[in-house]
């Protein structure tokens, strides 16, 4: 067991990571980066709120909400958003270690909602997670208290029984040393011929 978890107090109160200021800054800066940036690059691609709604097949009140800062969108949601504007979904995000005007765009989804996709990607999503998790070492408890949430939420995250919300999927990735982008699985479209889990490279936790 690695010596951070051994160290860690169990009694102690949920570790928010020094680098996102705690968790009522942490929404603030995420909720700035899902309602300016997300509305600038919507401005720059010509998109209003009905045609970038359409696009993505969400409600054009659903996507209002969102840029108002009203509503957080799922991490799948955002994914979509990302692709139908050209854009690598770091930008959107709070935890991320990559210059994202360099990063590739990975439109491996499509930018189609999809019910039958959007489960499959959360199932992927929990397996990356364990992966990660088990590689490191450390436990669903370790992960629950270090986020302030539940040793069984996170199993159901990994088993992809509950959809995490964004925050609990950035704060896992921070706590596992990666960029939440890196935990994103690649997906084929669903309307491809043969949908199928792409893979995607493994970053070392730094």
């Amino acid at each position: 067991m690695p010596e951070t978890q051994k160290a860690f107090n169990q009694n102690s109160a949920p570790f928010i990571p020094k680098e996102l200021g705690g968790t009522s800054d942490y929404h603030n800066k995420l909720i700035a980066k899902l309602t300016e940036a997300r509305k600038e690059e919507r401005k720059k691609e010509g998109l209003s709120l009905e045609q970038l709604a359409n696009n993505i097949g969400i409600s054009k009140k659903k996507l209002e909400n969102y840029e108002k800062g009203e509503q957080i969108p799922s991490l799948y949601i955002l994914h979509l958003l990302a692709n139908a504007l050209k854009k690598p979904i770091s930008l959107f995000l709070v935890n991320t270690e990559t210059d994202s005007a360099g990063e590739k765009i990975d439109n491996s989804l499509g930018c189609k909602y999809s019910e039958e996709q959007e489960e499959r990607f959360y199932v992927e999503l929990g397996k990356r997670i364990l992966e990660e998790r088990t590689k490191q070492e450390l436990t669903h408890e370790y992960i629950g208290l270090k986020i302030n949430t539940s040793h069984k939420s996170i199993a159901h995250y990994e088993q992809g029984k509950v959809k995490p919300t964004l925050y609990n999927i950035e704060m896992i990735a921070k706590t596992l040393g990666l960029p939440t982008s890196d935990l994103i699985p690649r997906l084929e479209p669903i309307n491809s011929p043969n949908p199928k889990i792409v893979q995607q490279p493994t970053a070392t936790p730094k």
